[in-house]
């Protein structure tokens, strides 16, 4: 159970698949051809495709070409970063015997590095987590440094760039980062509260990686850790299937990547500036219709994944009302003979069934970790750990909830279009029809028996007839009852 300890804490840092077109026409379900309209998404951006991104109301090119490129390991030579250091002027509006102080003690911090073997760990933002003796002491705040968003209604992913160390934001860290520290020492978050954190989006935030809401000689040590590091490229993912994104078994683990093709990269040459002073990226998608966005970071020989995007814009808090990833599994079928609806109220890794995918919902597994279930279920039964589907409970069942913890469901509204034209513009498109019926997940009764959960099917009388050709398709509703998640699946009345 040790690794899953060192899981739980991924999964408290961190952060439902779909069938491909085939699959629904074969399902008699096929969407209307909005919804499956150019998935190939290696195909739709390829090495050399460009999209466009807005700096003070201009427009910059965004370059996807592919980047390969080894990035060096940021091993140091100590007497030329010295020198570097040495040759360093004071930049006109900062006190120069305060600078001096400043280059003196990030020297010291060098030959420190150099004598305690102090090397580069990318794993867990380590610079973000080293303080000095002139840190005042306050609860930390470091947030992801990726804050992924996906924005479904522009169709772009964006997230932020950050080189622990590398202040001025130019890819590689150095001497020259003294120069934003010391422009903007002594500032302080807010009125310098416990709970006061500098903006993200803003300089102030970028330099404060310590994440003591302080700009102080404690943020020198980022630079120094970091000192010679590089900055690598972004590589862009995206799939319908939770399996497709890479995870670590435990934080000691490398990362285990499955072999998903990348739709592009993009180095530090596509990044544009917010208000606020901040490096992020910004890229437009031409296909809106897979779940799971992630980019991956190489540099200095290592790996890092973002988490899966989640909606919002750049510089937004993440939304996490309701699942923003499609819930394939409702199983939803119309039965004209009673002229009712069947389906499957499910919300994947929910195994305590509360209507929320959370931390709590590791508990199942360490109860039945090992068990193998050894016979075939029976119809629409589930083991009650067995997230990832496999027959067998492992710490492999912690993949799936490591990325879909923080879905929510408060239950599922039934929507009827008379034809595709009144349908939404994708599975993630604007809701214009209003819900038929709703089926609250506190209206069901789910029985368990032993370790299994069954789901008993819900059947539901429709409050009208529907025509043969039109429409019908089930959205989760969010826990506040006002909005709705992607559509799990579109039926069509025979």
């Amino acid at each position: 159970m040790a690794s899953g300890v060192a899981m739980l804490a991924i999964l408290l840092a961190g952060g439902c698949g779909g069938a491909d077109a085939t699959d629904l026409a074969q399902a008699g379900r096929m969407p209307a051809p909005a919804e499956v309209a150019g998935n190939d998404f290696a195909n739709e951006l390829p090495g050399s495709a460009t999209g466009t991104e807005q700096e003070g109301g201009a427009e910059q090119a965004v370059s996807l070409e592919a980047d390969t490129s080894t990035i060096p390991h940021s091993e140091i030579d100590l007497d030329a970063a010295l020198h570097e250091i040495a040759a360093l002027e004071a930049p006109a509006d900062v006190d120069a015997d305060m600078f001096g102080e400043l280059k003196a003690e990030l020297g010291r911090l060098l030959e420190d590095r150099e004598t305690e073997g102090i090397v580069v760990d990318d794993s867990d933002l380590q610079a973000a987590r080293r303080t000095s003796d002139t840190s005042r002491k306050k609860s930390k705040f470091v947030p992801d440094p990726f804050q992924i968003r996906i924005n479904r209604i522009t169709n772009r992913l964006s997230w932020h760039y950050i080189l622990d160390g590398d202040y001025d934001q130019n890819g590689i860290v150095n001497a020259a980062d003294l120069v934003p520290l010391a422009g903007h020492l002594g500032e302080v978050a807010g009125e310098g509260g416990l709970h006061d954190y500098f903006e993200i989006g803003t300089v102030d935030y970028v330099i404060d990686r310590n994440g003591d809401g302080f700009i102080t000689p404690a943020d020198l040590t980022a630079i120094a850790v970091n000192f010679g590091r590089v900055a690598g490229s972004y590589q862009v993912f995206a799939s319908e299937e939770w399996h497709d994104v890479p995870w670590k078994p435990d934080k000691d683990s490398d990362y285990i990547v499955p072999d998903v093709a990348p739709l592009g990269s993009v180095t530090l040459a596509g990044a544009v500036k917010s208000p606020g002073g901040q490096l992020y990226f910004d890229i437009p998608l031409t296909d809106n219709n897979l779940s799971y966005l992630w980019v991956l970071k190489g540099e200095d020989s290592t790996l890092r994944r973002s988490p899966v995007a989640w909606p919002g814009t750049p510089f937004s808090e993440r939304y996490s009302g309701v699942t923003p990833f499609r819930i394939r599994e409702t199983e939803l079928r119309y039965e004209s003979a009673g002229n009712s609806i069947g389906m499957l109220p499910i919300l994947p890794c929910d195994g305590d069934r509360n209507g929320a995918a959370t931390v709590a919902d590791i508990t199942p597994i360490g109860i039945y970790l090992g068990k193998a279930v050894g016979a075939e279920l029976p119809l629409r039964a589930r083991h009650i750990a067995d997230y990832d589907q496999n027959g067998v409970i492992s710490l492999e069942d912690l993949w799936p909830l490591q990325i879909l913890s923080g879905s929510a469901c408060a239950g599922f509204a039934l929507f009827h279009a008379a034809s595709a034209s009144q349908l939404p513009d994708g599975y993630w498109g604007e809701e214009l029809n209003e819900p038929v019926l709703t089926v609250l997940t506190s209206e069901l009764v789910y029985p368990k028996i032993w370790d299994f959960q069954y789901l008993p099917e819900q059947i539901r009388e429709l409050p009208f007839v529907p025509e043969p050709g039109s429409w019908m398709y089930l959205r989760p509703v969010s826990i506040t009852g006002n909005d709705y998640g992607p559509v799990c699946e579109f039926v069509q009345v025979p």
